[in-house]
């Protein structure tokens, strides 16, 4: 019962369309879709009593029921404004008939509520719809007052039946109320509820780039963000190979197998409680020791340069592919901060960034090349092999090592 009453109150409504203006449509569509059950069964006893000495009275219930199916239409459509102010017209110009019929007084009193009630249909965002709501409602409230005036009622009420009928209305209109009250609170509550999946799904997409503390800086502070870092330690890692790997295989297989190798080196670092920077081609870059500084990011960097190395063999031997990774590392200060506007990132910058690079880019096939500064911080700890002076461009000659794995 409710997904069918779900599927009329959404008629019209895109998936897409923003929870604001959602409510407004299923709100006319609620209208007209009670109206359609409460006109008939409100009044059945009063139309069955003077039906036969006044014909019309049933053409008109007839009409107005099968008026009412055009709100729903239009709303198909995608007409908003016009169905909402085509129910209240529809609303309004009956309510005038039966001030003719019965009177002026008995039939106010719905008119009123039909008046109050109808602007809230309406975003108030779109004033020529307001403005033509409150101008038809006053033309047609004055109609019901003073038609009467004109002709005579068709059916005089004794003071005791008006009673009855006029407790009926209010409670009719008093009913009418607390139906569009929770109508409304349970679209409000939906469309709170809509929007705050929509900010936490914003939230995610921000996580995944950027670190958490810097996303939370970033809505308070939206100016320039940057952090010095006396000690951090950056990783560079590249897949050996793969460029030519690209001529051999199709791209969706080349994309799915890189996919597949990052994927467990987001992993990896997640498990080690460092932080992802960025991916360059078949490259893949971590720093430790930032955003939030730690003493052992330099041993959990070489734990997850041993894992990456050992994560990138295992899924070769799964794709029956011969794949080796270079890993570069080095220790020290650093700038890290958020550049950019629309396309915005966190980054590094600082010697010892480059020099890590270069790490990378001088490596070995399958060995992970370290500077003297990360060699002294862990020699204690782990094993390495000396490889020597090497010449690396923009740095001259250094003494570098090649991490082998823990003591």
């Amino acid at each position: 019962m409710r997904a069918k009453f779900k599927l009329i109150s959404d008629i019209g409504v895109p998936p897409d369309m923003s929870p604001e203006r959602a409510k407004y449509i299923r709100g006319a569509n609620v209208a007209a879709f009670a109206t359609l059950f409460l006109h008939p069964l409100g009044g059945i006893g009063f139309y069955i009593r003077h039906v036969s000495a006044y014909p019309s009275l049933l053409v008109e219930l007839l009409v107005i029921e099968v008026l009412l199916l055009f709100v729903f239409y239009l709303n198909k459509l995608h007409r908003y404004s016009w169905a909402v102010f085509y129910l209240g017209l529809l609303f309004n110009s009956h309510f005038v008939f039966f001030s003719v019929v019965l009177g002026p007084v008995i039939a106010v009193y719905p008119l009123i509520f039909v008046f109050s009630c109808r602007i809230l249909l309406v975003p108030q965002s779109d004033q020529r719809l307001v403005r033509a709501i409150i101008f038809s409602d006053i033309a047609l409230c004055f109609a019901a007052l003073a038609l009467p005036f004109f002709f005579t009622p068709w059916i005089v009420f004794g003071s005791q039946e008006a009673k009855v009928i006029n407790t009926a209305i209010l409670l009719f209109v008093f009913i009418g109320i607390i139906v569009a009250a929770l109508i409304g609170r349970s679209e409000t509550i939906a469309a709170e509820v809509k929007l705050r999946q929509e900010q936490i799904r914003s939230e995610r997409l921000l996580l995944n780039i950027l670190p958490q503390p810097i996303a939370e800086r970033l809505k308070d502070q939206p100016d320039i963000i940057a952090d010095y870092y006396p000690l951090a330690t950056v990783l560079f890692a590249d897949m050996v190979g793969f460029t030519s790997l690209a001529h051999s295989i199709s791209a969706d297989r080349l994309v799915y197998i890189l996919n597949n190798i990052f994927s467990q080196f987001d992993d990896l670092t997640e498990k080690f409680g460092l932080e992802k920077i960025k991916t360059i081609g078949d490259g893949y870059m971590v720093a430790g020791g930032l955003p939030l500084p730690s003493e052992d990011h330099t041993s959990k960097i070489a734990d997850l340069a041993l894992e990456m190395r050992r994560s990138v063999v295992d899924t070769g031997a799964t794709f029956d592919l011969n794949l080796r990774i270079r890993i570069g590392i080095d220790t020290g200060p650093v700038v890290a901060g958020v550049i950019g506007k629309s396309k915005f990132a966190y980054d590094l910058w600082g010697d010892m960034v480059n020099t890590a690079s270069r790490m990378e880019s001088n490596s070995q096939t399958g060995k992970i090349h370290v500077t003297k500064a990360f060699y002294e911080g862990l020699k204690e700890k782990y094993r390495f092999e000396r490889r020597g002076y090497i010449d690396v461009k923009g740095l001259g000659k250094i003494e570098t090592w090649f991490l082998l794995g823990r003591r």
